[in-house]
Formats: structure tokens, C-alpha cells, sequence
């Protein structure tokens, strides 16, 4: 992927796997969940050009983690689940202080319920 120049107000992500859950209830194939999606950045495009064509560089970085929607459109997929997509895909960036405690927390809770009778 190193080779693939981006131009623009593109970025090139991979999914996150969202943590699993076991409640044991089972959904059906068809059941979709519309809940926001959490990417990390692998690489950024240049940015975009304001009306006196001066370059505005994105304000996410490779490495970043950012939340889209469920649905978007992407500008290409690849069969590992990375894509390549407009900036404007992304609904915001998660900071990674926020990320390492979400994973305490909910580690912490999931100790909690199987330790409660």
C-alpha cells in the first residue's frame, strides 16, 4: 500500500474489530446494526485547495482512529476490509487516551457482571 500515492481529500482506512460480545442471544443473518464504525488511519492525502488555491492539509493523521457512519460510500475496497474513501467520510477522531480507557472500563464491567451471581 506504501506505493499508492494519495492525492486530495483522501484517506486509506482499516476496520477495527469491534469487541465481542457473548450475551448469548442469537440475531439473524439479515439483522443489521446501524451504529458508527471505528477505522485507523493508514494514510492521508495532501488536502484540499481553498478558492485562492491554497492547500488545506487534513487534520487527521496516519494512525488516527475516526468514527463513520454505518453506511458510505467508499472510493475503493480492498477484500481485507481497507478502503479508500473521501475525508469527509469521517463523523470525527477518536483521541487514544479516550480508546485505552473505553478498554478499562469496559473490561473492568465485563469482570463485573461474571462475578455478580
Amino acid at each position: 500500500m506504501s506505493a499508492l500515492r494519495l492525492l486530495g481529500n483522501t484517506l486509506v482506512i482499516a476496520p477495527i474489530k469491534a469487541a465481542a460480545l457473548s450475551s448469548g442471544i442469537i440475531l439473524p443473518p439479515t439483522h443489521r446494526v446501524d451504529e458508527p464504525q471505528q477505522w485507523r488511519v493508514l494514510q492521508v492525502g495532501s488536502g484540499r485547495k481553498n478558492k485562492k488555491g491554497q492547500l488545506i492539509p487534513l487534520e487527521i493523521v496516519p494512525g488516527d482512529v475516526i468514527v463513520t457512519p454505518s453506511v458510505f460510500e467508499s472510493v475503493h475496497e480492498f477484500s481485507d476490509g481497507v478502503r479508500i474513501v473521501d475525508a469527509s467520510v469521517a463523523l470525527g477522531r477518536l483521541d487514544e487516551c479516550y480508546l485505552e480507557r473505553y478498554k478499562e472500563c469496559y473490561t473492568e464491567l465485563t469482570a463485573r457482571k461474571l462475578a455478580t451471581p
